[in-house]
């Protein structure tokens, strides 16, 4: 018998600089479980923004860039079919990936 698959990667991104960004389909229910964060030597610094439905920030990373870097923030946050999560970088460039378990409502 086949096992269900939960796990799922909502959004990935290597050099993002702007907003990545997933919606929920109808007739799920998302549960972030994961943010992780890279990036390399930066001229500025970090600062990237894990968000759920707007206007919820969920975690945040900042970092003054003088070195490459890397951080994840695990925990546990629900979304509704509909409902968008995104990461937006507003200073910088990460390479990110959020993931969790998408499940039948």
């Amino acid at each position: 018998m086949a096992r269900a698959i939960y796990s799922t990667r909502f959004i990935a991104s290597s050099g993002l600089s702007g907003t990545a960004s997933y919606t929920v389909p109808p007739g799920f229910v998302a549960v972030i479980r994961s943010w992780t964060i890279f990036h390399g030597v930066e001229l500025s610094g970090i600062e990237a923004t894990l968000q759920g439905p707007n206007p919820v920030k969920i975690a945040v990373y900042q970092d003054v860039g003088a070195s490459a870097a890397s951080d994840e923030w695990t925990g546990r946050t629900v979304l509704y079919a509909g409902e968008s999560m995104s990461v937006t970088v507003e200073a910088g460039n990460v390479d990110t990936t959020v993931s969790g378990y998408l499940l039948t409502a």
